[in-house]
């Protein structure tokens, strides 16, 4: 599911032209979770798919993606803004 959460994200931002907000990127957001919504049921809520585009914004890189960790994880990890830092969290949430 992460790496599902991560091309979300990224179809997201490709649809806004890459930019980093788009003008009309709330209506997109609001339109994308109404049709998702319908054709997938729950899950799809405008709050879910901002945080599927901030993990793209967050992760760029979709191969370093570690399947070790969950949605759940990485959620928090976005919220470490100091790059940095993350990574320090990414490596010691790393399975020996």
């Amino acid at each position: 599911m992460v790496e599902a959460y991560w091309q979300i994200g990224k179809s997201i931002i490709e649809e806004q032209g890459g930019e980093d907000r788009a003008e009309y990127g709330t209506g997109l957001i609001k339109e994308l979770s109404a049709q998702m919504t319908k054709d997938f049921g729950k899950g799809c809520t405008v709050a879910n798919l901002k945080n599927m585009r901030q993990f793209y914004q967050t992760f760029p890189n979709g191969y370093a993606l570690r399947s070790e960790l969950s949605w759940t994880h990485y959620r928090l990890l976005m919220r470490v803004e100091n790059d940095t830092a993350r990574q320090f969290y990414l490596d010691e949430a790393e399975i020996k």
